[in-house]
């Protein structure tokens, strides 16, 4: 059984500035909102803020990283004791009459936003990773044993747990998809499927959804107040399971989400910070100036891209020289997860505009 630590709970309220996808997701996606969180508070006092600036802080530096060490240890203890240092602007919202359990109970809502540069250069100082906007997508399967059977739970299920499963993911700024359930996939899937651990069938069906990552999972409860559930994350280069344990499903199914962000982060994510230099990437497909205008601009906006500068011109063809962080095998990483461009067949450093 995985040993993993806990994580705080994100208020619900906060799904204002979090992603949520709706089906059939692109391959890759641009995430918003790494650099914001909303805190609850009582009142305006200064120490209500200090206490939330910290918390938003914490939030923060989990989704930019893409781990949770930043809230362990020694390094950044000096961030949380002046957090107001990385604060860019904040505002406080009243909470809608009637609403009071997404806002823990308490009148206000601190929303802060954080300067994006502060940010990245504490993580890097300290030694963690930055893991920029372009986050895998991921698919979750999942199977629940409950008093009325075992049902397969759907993206549009009225019930509470398709939307805490969408704050977990972007507390992590991770972009999750729930199936449909349409005809398509109540035929290509059964709920045998998933309980008996059969997952080619599954993986098969989730191709439609153009995600980069899926994550099966069947959950059941063991006593009246302990609930297991086993995981299969599913990634082009191989499979990892794992099992969890927790006295609530709500606490099941979160850590799951932070779990699995937590080991994408490792496969796309971090950043080998003393792994760079200027690589040459070719891009094809480039007849027009609006053409070489946004790939330029994209490669440049790319969060581990230090400088692009052009190296040669040759009909519809342009070479890039490009100073990454994580070098050439990170940049195509990134790349690949993008919407602007598409890896040439065999080729380790070609790519082509997507059209």
């Amino acid at each position: 059984m995985s040993e993993l630590l806990h994580f705080r709970r994100m208020p619900w309220i906060c799904l204002a500035v979090l992603l949520v996808l709706a089906s059939g997701i692109a391959r890759g996606a641009e995430v918003g909102g790494l650099y914001e969180a909303g805190v609850p508070v009582r009142d305006k006092s200064r120490g209500e803020k200090s206490r939330a600036f910290r918390l938003a802080l914490e939030q923060v530096l989990v989704k930019v990283s893409g781990s949770r060490a930043p809230l362990l240890g020694p390094r950044l203890r000096p961030a949380f004791r002046r957090p107001e240092g990385y604060v860019q602007q904040f505002r406080y919202q009243l909470v809608e009459p009637g609403a009071p359990d997404v806002n823990e109970g308490l009148p206000l809502m601190l929303q802060v936003s954080f300067d994006h540069d502060s940010v990245n250069r504490l993580l890097r100082q300290t030694g963690f990773p930055v893991w920029g906007r372009t986050r895998p997508a991921m698919l979750m399967w999942l199977a629940l044993e409950q008093a009325k059977g075992r049902t397969i739970l759907a993206g549009d299920d009225p019930g509470p747990l398709p939307k805490l499963l969408q704050a977990s993911a972007g507390a992590r700024g991770l972009p999750l998809n729930l199936p449909i359930l349409d005809l398509e996939d109540q035929t290509r899937v059964r709920i045998t499927d998933i309980w008996g651990g059969f997952l080619e069938p599954v993986y098969a069906a989730s191709r439609r959804y153009g995600s980069d990552a899926v994550l099966v999972g069947k959950a059941y409860p063991v006593l009246p107040t302990l609930w297991e559930v086993r995981w299969s994350l599913m990634l082009d280069d191989g499979i990892q399971h794992w099992t969890n344990r927790a006295d609530s499903v709500e606490a099941l199914l979160e850590e799951g989400i932070h779990a699995s962000a937590d080991r994408l982060a490792t496969a796309f994510g971090r950043i080998e910070e003393g792994a760079a230099g200027a690589e040459v990437l070719v891009v094809k497909g480039l007849g027009r100036l609006e053409d070489y205008a946004r790939v330029h601009a994209y490669l440049r906006s790319l969060e581990r891209v230090r400088q692009v500068e052009v190296v040669r011109l040759e009909g519809e063809r342009v070479s890039f020289r490009i100073d990454a962080r994580g070098g050439l095998e990170a940049l195509q990483r990134l790349l690949e997860l993008g919407e602007v461009l598409i890896r040439e067949d065999g080729a380790s450093s070609a790519f082509r505009l997507r059209p």
